[in-house]
């Protein structure tokens, strides 16, 4: 697994406050809209970008739920989603520890809708601070997912660089258009031709998992 910190969720203020005075190494996301708990903005980091958009609550008010589905689901893979979520999956990569916080009781559609999309789009599975089923407060990745973070990580955060991408991007996935522009810029591989580059690249890319210390060759002096 490249995640290797800890995220959890819970509807208990007093977790959050408790953590806050006493585990400085935990970072608090906020998914309360309205602060509730009054904290210092400074404490905690806003995430109401992860909450359904108001298209997603009129579908659900008129018990709509495909189109929740379609509309909530489509707004976690929107470009400012997946950069907030790039974050989160950095700060994981690097073994931090992350508590969510959402204002009520007890977990409500939003909050069900909203780990189930985060564990099927990102392969993220918050832990439930809390639930009454054990499997459910526990938190783990999934492995088949790993590409999709990477790629986040790597395009959004520069936390690693082509290098480290190459080494644990798993060798059954493709790796898309988007990223392989963005190492051809890092890389900038010796070719006449783009196939030529391109295969440079997938040299590398095999190479690199048997020697994570392999040196590129040659660079190319053209602007690609």
């Amino acid at each position: 697994m490249i995640l290797k910190g800890n995220i959890l969720i819970t509807t208990d203020k007093n977790i959050i406050l408790e953590s806050i005075h006493m585990r400085p190494d935990v970072k608090i996301i906020s998914l309360d809209e309205d602060n509730e708990l009054g904290l210092d903005p400074g404490m905690f980091i806003p995430g109401t970008i992860l909450l359904p958009p108001v298209e997603a609550i009129i579908a659900e008010v008129d018990g709509n739920e495909e189109k929740y589905d379609m509309i909530y689901s489509a707004h976690l893979l929107s470009d400012p989603v997946k950069e907030y979520m790039s974050s989160i999956i950095a700060f994981l990569y690097k073994g931090g520890n992350l508590l969510l916080y959402f204002p009520n009781q007890e977990y409500n559609n939003t909050i069900k809708k909203m780990l189930f999309f985060i564990m099927v789009l990102y392969g993220i599975h918050i832990g439930i601070i809390g639930d009454p089923e054990p499997d459910n407060t526990v938190c783990y990745y999934d492995a088949n997912l790993e590409n999709i973070q990477l790629d986040l990580i790597y395009y959004y955060t520069r936390i690693i660089d082509w290098r480290e991408y190459l080494y644990y991007y798993p060798a059954n996935f493709p790796i898309t258009d988007q990223m392989m522009n963005l190492l051809m810029y890092q890389i900038k591989p010796y070719g006449k031709t783009f196939t030529e580059k391109l295969e440079v690249i997938q040299r590398l890319r095999v190479g690199i998992k048997k020697n994570p210390n392999l040196i590129a060759p040659i660079q190319s002096t053209e602007v690609i």
